[in-house]
């Protein structure tokens, strides 16, 4: 729609390594889908990103160690297993990243 347009983040303009992360149950907004059309972006400019998608997580990715509860103020999806294991494979992923 027209606010996605506005919204939309111009990643051609980044010179760095991208990380995109993203629950397909995200009931907050279509985080995959966006991290799909970012991913696929990227890779028509030749430089593609690491893409980590978790069917079952939803707006959060919980790294290691974290423990933020669940918003009483929106839903969110996912559940708490899903949105931890998001979480643990985006870690490796930014880690191999930086090289850590």
């Amino acid at each position: 729609g027209p606010g996605e347009a506005a919204a939309r983040i111009p990643i051609e303009r980044f010179g760095g390594k991208v990380v995109l992360v993203a629950g397909e149950d995200d009931r907050l907004w279509p985080s995959a889908r966006f991290a799909r059309d970012l991913a696929r972006r990227l890779t028509d400019c030749g430089r593609p990103p690491r893409l980590v998608i978790e069917p079952m997580a939803g707006h959060r990715a919980l790294l290691p160690g974290e423990r933020t509860p669940r918003s009483d103020l929106n839903l969110h999806g996912g559940t708490d297993a899903a949105d931890h294991e998001l979480g643990r494979r985006a870690w490796e992923e930014i880690c191999e990243v930086l090289e850590l």
